[in-house]
């Protein structure tokens, strides 16, 4: 017999987030777990299960945002010097996206291998 999993521990909270997503999206739970254990884990857990119900396919998001670049940039600027944070974000709104870029893209492509590593920047 399997035990009953617990809110508060990795396996608990890996089977609470599956069973919400079966809930929100209408998908088997059971499709859902066999595609978590497969997986690389509930940070692109759900980018997989629901491009998979919905039928659509996942791509990187750097061409798609690009043409944000230069219709942003103003924007961007004066939010930064608004929030004060000129000195610990990047001048360049094409900097903000080629970051996102580099953290999602792997996620999106499924080629991300083990965890994140926010200092370095790189999925390590």
């Amino acid at each position: 017999m399997t035990p009953i999993p617990q809110h508060g521990t990795p396996a608990g909270d890996a089977t609470i987030a599956v069973r919400r997503l079966a809930r929100q999206s209408g998908a088997d739970v059971q499709e859902i777990m066999i595609l978590y254990a497969l997986g690389t884990g509930r940070g692109s857990l759900g980018y997989r299960c629901c491009s998979r119900i919905w039928k659509v396919s996942l791509a990187p998001l750097l061409p798609t945002l690009a043409p944000m670049n230069e219709r942003s940039q103003q924007k961007y600027r004066a939010w930064r010097i608004r929030s004060h944070r000129e000195a610990e974000l990047p001048t360049a709104f094409a900097d903000v996206l080629s970051a996102v870029a580099k953290f999602a893209d792997p996620v999106l492509s499924e080629e991300a291998t083990g965890r994140w590593n926010p200092r370095l920047s790189i999925w390590e």
